[in-house]
């Protein structure tokens, strides 16, 4: 069989631009149950698949440790969730509330946020640190 050369640029260029399997859909099913512990703006990659970011904290109206209060409260986080090459998606999760996980691909819950507040003591923005568990979306 004779190629032309524009049919064969044609078949060069579809060949270069096709994605990996693996790049449509990886196997998430790796994700370990595991928990992680993320700092605010720290991002990590988890089994080279999954990468999950601590955006903010969008609101912290949890009841201060040395108070006695009628509710518990919440705190409010974003994070970010890629799968791959794929877009980042933001999910915002809370702790006194639902929803308390969320799915991009990939489950990702809320586990807990430190520090716990003080009533006497502003919490500064940057040492906030959020446990989140990955697993399998079901």
């Amino acid at each position: 069989m004779r190629l032309s050369m524009p049919h064969l640029a044609l078949l060069l260029s579809v060949a270069c631009t096709t994605a990996q399997p693996s790049e449509i859909d990886p196997d998430l099913s790796r994700v370990p149950g595991e928990s992680l512990v993320l700092t605010v703006g720290e991002q990590r990659i988890v089994d080279g698949i999954v990468t999950v970011g601590f955006q903010s904290v969008d609101e912290d109206s949890r009841c201060p440790v040395d108070v006695q209060c009628v509710q518990a409260g919440n705190a409010a986080i974003t994070v970010t969730i890629a799968i791959g090459k794929g877009p980042t998606v933001p999910i915002r999760l809370n702790t006194g509330h639902e929803p308390r996980s969320g799915v991009a691909g990939i489950r990702v819950t809320l586990i807990s946020v430190t520090p716990k507040p003080i009533s006497t003591q502003t919490i500064d923005p940057r040492s906030y640190r959020a446990e989140l568990r990955l697993s399998p979306a079901q």
